[in-house]
């Protein structure tokens, strides 16, 4: 049997953390603990002699070092996948243990057995660069938010209004920095500046919600309607038992896409001539604002997602 193609390659499972990475070849059962520094890993990818799709998950960065290493095997295929579709298949197979090892074991195998449906989640560098700029403005915005309510708490002495004061400038500085930070790694990029532009094409949306999209849902355009909506978590979810027919209704995704789609369709209801139609007939039929509003930036997002498969198509 020919070895040229990706899914007869075996699969290497890559639990990472702080201090180590547990590997367990699906092939040949072998497990390995390395130290997660660069020296370590390249000597254990140098032993890897043939082809492989070495799996690990998304750990809030620690997998970073492991995935730009991956870049400088050609033999080695990398797959991030998203920590809750290894954890559905633990949960599906009855494994309730976890250990470095069995983490390892389950990315392996789910990868294995489920490789039609997964898809590397690795972002470009200038777009996790992108992603990292607005994680950090929010910290920044929440802090920012946090001081100005300190100023208006009575009584406090003169000197701690100043610190703040001054904190709060600061703060505002950092920000606007970021901002232009990142509109210039927009900039230096001809696809990611006609995609930004494109998006602000639509009323309802702006910098926010196209920077968000640009970073966090790089899916954008390349997924039907049905599993766009999904992924930010907009799509509503029936229950259904027999004869009974439970509420409908919104659950996970990608959370802070979601607000940001949010705010898109509080601005569309009031500017977008579409946007508002659709939202004013569900409350005319009845329909809650609330669950109105969720369905108007659903149907933003259906709509931006229409535009970029439409502009991938042209290309």
């Amino acid at each position: 049997m020919s070895q040229n193609k990706s899914y007869e390659k075996p699969y290497i499972g890559a639990d990472v953390s702080k201090q180590t990475v547990d590997f367990f070849n699906s092939e040949t059962g072998e497990y390995n603990t390395i130290p997660n520094d660069k020296a370590a890993l390249k000597r254990f990818f140098k032993t890897l002699k043939d082809p492989a799709i070495v799996v690990f998950e998304a750990t809030g960065g620690y997998e970073r070092k492991l995935s730009t290493l991956l870049e400088a095997f050609p033999n080695l295929e990398r797959l991030r996948v998203h920590p809750a579709c290894v954890k559905s298949f633990a949960r599906a197979l009855g494994s309730k243990a976890k250990t470095d090892k069995i983490d390892a074991y389950m990315l392996a195998m789910a990868a294995k057995t489920m490789k039609d449906t997964f898809q590397d989640t690795t972002p470009p560098q200038n777009v996790q660069t992108i992603r990292d700029f607005l994680n950090y403005q929010k910290q920044l915005e929440a802090t920012l938010h946090a001081e100005k309510c300190r100023l208006k708490m009575d009584d406090l002495p003169t000197i701690v209004l100043k610190q703040i004061e001054t904190h709060i400038v600061f703060l505002e500085k950092q920000i606007e920095k970021i901002k232009q930070e990142i509109l210039k790694l927009v900039s230096e990029n001809a696809d990611l500046s006609k995609k930004y532009k494109r998006l602000q094409g639509v009323v309802g949306v702006g910098a926010v919600i196209s920077l968000s999209l640009i970073a966090f849902l790089p899916e954008l355009g390349r997924v039907d309607r049905k599993q766009v909506a999904s992924l930010v978590g907009l799509a509503p979810h029936t229950r259904q038992s027999g004869t009974k027919t439970g509420r409908a209704f919104t659950q996970g995704g990608r959370k802070e896409l979601r607000k940001a789609l949010y705010m898109g369709a509080l601005v569309g209801v009031r500017h977008n001539e579409i946007l508002k139609t659709f939202y004013q007939r569900l409350v005319n039929n009845g329909r809650p604002k609330m669950v109105a509003l969720i369905a108007t930036a659903r149907k933003l997002l259906i709509h931006l997602n229409a535009i970029e498969k439409k502009s991938l198509m042209s290309e």
